[in-house]
């Protein structure tokens, strides 16, 4: 467990619900990630500008790694044994270190143009998404040459994703927008954004003030009734498309 501004990893046991150790880091503990493999937690240090190697099984620091300024977010890509740190949300850094973690010390670093706040991860093309709050963009990399490929504009501060992967969509949730920016992406074709997706909701059936209005009816449906039934499934009346006086009828 990260505690922010305390400079501490606190280690839980899940099975007791208690806390069993606490870790200095060396700076404010920002965030998280697991090596399950080698047994290891990479924590960001905001303040230090480094990540902090802890061994799960001994509960200590076992190694401080420098990264870029202020860095807020991490993720372990297992297929490539990196590790991904997201610096300058706080410092305008905008860039991302890429740290090899079997020698744990950066090769590269990338910069997005923008400061990542947090990080997400398309498996199915081995992309990293760099969301970026104050922005309104979020930055992809390809994990294969650890470099940007695209930046694409979605909603007011996008502050978490998640990936669909058989449906290759990452979806993002915008804090300042009250909205989610839908991003599709296939290998062979590259990277569309939300603009590129035509949204044709399906119609349905609404009330409004004892009227219930029907959708217009489609080529295919032409000629086809409509039925409002009650609870028990006996019929009520007939429907037709557009609005339909339902004030007189009971509830149910």
């Amino acid at each position: 467990c990260a505690t922010g501004y305390d400079a501490h990893v606190l280690v839980l046991d899940a099975a007791g619900d208690s806390m069993i150790a606490s870790i200095a880091v060396g700076g404010p503990a920002q965030a998280l990630s697991l090596n399950p493999e080698d047994n290891l937690v990479y924590c960001a240090t905001l303040d230090n500008d480094a990540v902090a190697v802890i061994d799960g099984a001994a509960l200590r620091v076992v190694n401080i790694i420098p990264v870029g300024r202020d860095p807020t977010a991490l993720f372990y890509n297992e297929r490539r044994n990196k590790l991904y740190c997201a610096n300058g949300y706080y410092d305008n850094d905008e860039t991302v270190t890429v740290i090899d973690c079997s020698s744990e010390t950066p090769i590269t670093t990338i910069d997005i143009r923008v400061s990542p706040s947090s990080l997400a991860y398309d498996s199915a093309g081995d992309r990293l998404y760099c969301l970026s709050t104050s922005s309104g963009y979020v930055a992809v990399v390809d994990c294969e040459r650890d470099t940007m490929v695209k930046q694409i504009r979605v909603g007011p501060g996008p502050a978490a994703a998640v990936c669909a992967t058989n449906f290759r969509r990452m979806y993002v949730a915008n804090r300042n927008g009250s909205s989610l920016s839908v991003i599709r992406d296939t290998v062979s074709s590259g990277i569309e954004t939300q603009d590129d997706l035509v949204v044709r909701p399906k119609p349905a059936p609404t009330i409004i003030r004892g009227v219930l209005y029907l959708p217009p009816a489609s080529s295919a449906e032409h000629g086809a009734s409509s039925t409002l039934l009650d609870i028990s499934g006996r019929k009520v009346m007939d429907l037709k498309p557009g609005a339909n006086d339902v004030r007189t009828l009971a509830p149910g």
